[in-house]
């Protein structure tokens, strides 16, 4: 959805509310416009923000794209389609399926950003822990973006779950796993988390980017 020029322009200057909505799972939604670009966020999170969202856009910018086969992208937390907008508009073309389980975001997400989006793009409403488990398809980048306000869910920590994300890539495939961290007790947090992640999936690796740690993990090669 395109928004008057003066209100895109205006964001340059200051955020512009452009939605504010409960969704199932989470209390409060916001669509901003900010910088020319939309916005979603929590009370305490911001779930997407086109190619500002800079944990990913840097991760994506300094990434060895070359050591990669990628066709394939698994989302686990669809938000507002920043990982296909961003990875378009650096020119990239693969195939995306979504995962998402707030029917209000896939809403969101499909009323200002989806349309836009030139990629073949499948979107799933449903929990992600879930279609992780039962999951019988492979891809070659699956990225876990999965926030419930500013937390991680403890499903998502588990040692299933780790399994389940490893069982999803192809040899050689990519994921990276999405956490904050800000505060101390974010630090902490991500710290004692990685350890467990690096110890289920072995070689695994960690970038801190702007208030976040992205945790990246590739799968051997058969």
């Amino acid at each position: 959805m395109k928004q008057p020029l003066w209100k895109r322009i205006y964001s340059y200057v200051d955020d512009v509310l452009i939605e504010q909505v409960e969704g199932q799972h989470n209390q409060e939604l916001h669509v901003l416009l900010s910088q020319g670009r939309y916005q979603l966020c929590t009370a305490n999170a911001i779930y997407s923000f086109a190619d500002k969202y800079d944990n990913f856009k840097l991760s994506f910018d300094n990434l060895e794209w070359e050591k990669y086969e990628i066709e394939s992208v698994l989302i686990l937390g669809l938000g507002l389609a920043s990982i296909p907008f961003m990875l378009e508009k650096m020119g990239k073309q693969f195939r995306y399926t979504a995962v998402e389980i707030d029917e209000m975001v896939v809403h969101l997400a499909n009323k200002y950003v989806l349309e836009n989006i030139a990629s073949p793009t499948e979107v799933i409403i449903g929990d992600a822990y879930q279609f992780l488990l039962t999951n019988e398809r492979t891809f070659d980048l699956v990225v876990m973006d999965v926030f419930v306000d500013d937390i991680v869910p403890q499903k998502f920590r588990s040692t299933r779950y780790m399994e389940a994300l490893a069982n999803a890539l192809e040899p050689g495939g990519l994921a990276m796993y999405n956490l904050l961290n800000q505060t101390e007790a974010d630090k902490k947090d991500a710290e004692e988390f990685y350890e467990i992640f690096k110890g289920i999936l072995e070689g695994a690796s960690f970038k801190n980017v702007r208030g976040n740690k992205m945790l990246f993990y590739q799968k051997p090669k058969a």
